[in-house]
């Protein structure tokens, strides 16, 4: 089965992996920039990429398989 990024960003947010910042777009569209925690940098590395279309710098955080062990509870049936 699928698992949503909504999910899989909350449970990293529960174990204290990750926080997020809320920032609003040039349109006024709010959205969630997320961010390792220093213990969550531990389990992830962040790419600087650019935003695709637009020119902007964004970052990207990737999620090491290490991390799978801390988040799993959060998705048994």
């Amino acid at each position: 089965t699928m698992t949503s990024a909504r999910k899989v960003n909350e449970a990293l947010l529960s174990e204290g992996l990750q926080i997020f910042q809320i920032s609003t777009d040039k349109r006024g569209k709010k959205r969630k920039e997320w961010h390792p925690t220093e213990k969550g940098q531990n389990y992830s590395e962040v790419f600087i990429d650019t935003a695709r279309g637009h020119g902007k710098t964004v970052s990207r955080v990737c999620w090491l398989p290490s991390v799978i062990g801390l988040i799993e509870k959060h998705f048994k049936a």
